[in-house]
């Protein structure tokens, strides 16, 4: 410690202890420590702390810590506009493919005939069941002669539908019921609907039937066909009399 201490060595505290800092400290590849703060060639341990053979211990300097910056930008809300609307969703339609056809009313009738019962007369209107001219059907006789009264139409083979266009609707009160020739008699036909409502109303109107299987052909008029008819079953009164423009007969 001798090389270290500069003065008097009866030193009683290590606050005391002074280090030469002219010594020679080339011998041991120490550069010496220089001239003190205060001009003078000493220090003491409230200046630096050194322990023989080695530094333990040095006064750690503050780790130096530079302040990041904080960047911000101030934004200024404005809510003196109204809310959002919904963008609404277009709706895409889808494309329909169609193609334009000519609907055949059907098969012009083979025959058409006005039947009064009392006397027994038929009239042939088949001409006039193919023809445009408005109301030369007589379907039904004004007054008629009796119950059995009635208008046939057929058709040289079995079919499935009537289609009536009615010029003049009917008004007054009777009733009428579809039939078909089975070999024997006019038997009841059976419909799946039937829109001419005795002919009490006029335009086109469908009569569609189940196909009879006992129908058989029939001679009526001179014409040999498969004949449906619509028969008068009851009668009050005839206001006015129903008549006919054209029909069509239809096979499935």
């Amino acid at each position: 410690m001798s090389l270290l201490l500069k003065g008097d060595q009866g030193i009683t505290a290590l606050s005391g202890l002074a280090i030469d800092v002219n010594k020679d400290w080339a011998g041991r590849s120490i550069k010496h420590l220089g001239s003190a703060v205060d001009g003078t060639d000493a220090v003491t341990l409230q200046d630096v702390i050194f322990l023989t053979g080695a530094v333990n211990r040095v006064i750690n300097p503050p780790v130096l810590q530079i302040p990041r910056p904080t960047l911000s930008k101030a934004a200024t809300e404005d809510h003196s506009g109204g809310g959002s609307t919904a963008t609404p969703l277009l709706a895409v339609g889808m494309p329909a493919l169609a193609k334009a056809t000519t609907v055949s009313p059907g098969l012009a009738v083979d025959g058409a005939v006005q039947h009064q019962q009392s006397p027994l007369v038929d009239t042939d209107e088949t001409a006039a069941a193919n023809d445009a001219v408005a109301n030369d059907l007589h379907l039904l006789l004004n007054p008629p002669s009796a119950l059995g009264d009635g208008y046939y139409w057929g058709l040289a083979s079995p079919w499935d539908w009537l289609l009536l266009n009615i010029g003049t609707a009917g008004a007054g009160t009777w009733t009428l019921a579809w039939k078909y020739w089975n070999g024997a008699i006019f038997a009841p036909l059976t419909l799946f609907y039937d829109e001419t409502a005795n002919f009490r109303v006029s335009g086109m109107k469908r009569v569609h039937f189940v196909r009879p299987g006992s129908w058989a052909l029939s001679t009526i008029a001179g014409l040999n066909l498969y004949w449906i008819k619509a028969e008068l079953t009851a009668y009050t009164n005839m206001a006015t009399q129903p008549l006919g423009t054209q029909a069509w007969a239809g096979q499935y």
